[in-house]
Formats: structure tokens, sequence, C-alpha cells
């Protein structure tokens, strides 16, 4: 507990290669890595407005349907994520000096990333990520015993992450 402000502090956290259905931080904290990770959720995802040095790197951001999702963050850097129906920009949430770079984005309800204070590059609007195996009009389209989340090698995620690898939770020299 952060005495100062009366409010749960976290920190140093390593969140990596997990199946996540919703994710949030408290107000405060420091250092929190989440990398290779899916997250299938269709409410928001948090990361508290105080909180310092969060990295979001090589994660599916997955949702039922095309819908208004929730990403909150200040000062965040998001890079090599795959945002599938799952809007990095939501007209909900607060994304305020967050830095995205080679993030992928695909059927979300705003795909467009970077905005207001927010920057970054070479990030792929609008794009099927093209799964090795995903029938799109399934319902729930999130079954990973049933589908294959990897990219393809015609996809444009596939080694266009910021080193050279795929994006989403295979990337990073990941095996997930």
């Amino acid at each position: 507990s952060n005495p100062s402000y009366g409010e749960n502090y976290c920190g140093d956290i390593l969140i990596e290669n997990c199946h996540i259905r919703r994710i949030g931080f408290d107000t405060y904290g420091s250092n929190i890595l989440l990398q290779n990770n899916i997250i299938h959720s269709d409410d928001a995802v948090s990361f508290g407005a105080a909180m310092t040095t969060v990295v979001v790197q090589n994660n599916l951001f997955i949702r039922e349907s095309v819908g208004a999702s929730q990403l909150y963050a200040n000062g965040a850097v998001f890079s090599n994520n795959i945002f599938f129906r799952f809007s990095p920009a939501s007209q909900y949430g607060t994304l305020n000096n967050c830095v995205f770079n080679n993030n992928l984005t695909y059927q979300t309800n705003n795909d467009v990333i970077v905005g207001g204070t927010n920057t970054g590059n070479n990030n792929i609007i609008a794009q099927d990520p093209l799964f090795a195996n995903l029938n799109y009009s399934a319902s729930p389209i999130y079954q990973p015993l049933l589908y294959n989340y990897r990219l393809q090698e015609s996809s444009p995620g596939h080694n266009a992450g910021t080193d050279g690898q795929d994006l989403g939770p295979y990337g990073n020299n990941m095996t997930f």
C-alpha cells in the first residue's frame, strides 16, 4: 500500500506467456512488463494513470466482436502487438503520452492508433493479420484449442516487429 495516496501500489511485475481474460492495475506503480500474452477481453484493460515504466509488447488483444473496447494508459510503450477487434484508440478508454510502434490493428471500431498526445511509427492499420487458422465468423472467436493464432508467412505482421520478428505473442524469441 502506498501511504501517500491510500491506494494499492504494484511494481516490478512481469506477466508473460499467459492467456488473460481481464487485466487491470491500480493507479500507482512502476516497472510493469506485459509480453507474449493473449488477452481475450470484452472489458477494459487498464494501466493506472500514475504508473511509470509500463511496457506492453508482443501480445494479441482479441475480443469476440467489433465493439467499444476500453484501454487506459499514461506514458506506456506498446510495441509489436496485434489488436484484433480490440481497438487501442477507444472512445471510452484514455490513452495519453503513449508510444505505439510496430503494432497491427484489424476489425476494430477505430483502427487508428496514433493521435492526441500519443506518438509512434511503423504501425500497420486495418490489415488482416492472416492468422494460420481462424474462422472469422466463429462464435466464440477465441478458442485456443481449435484455432492457431500464429501468423502466416504472407501476413503483414510476419517479421514486422521492432526486432524483425513476428508481431503478437509468437514474436520476441518466444514459443508461447
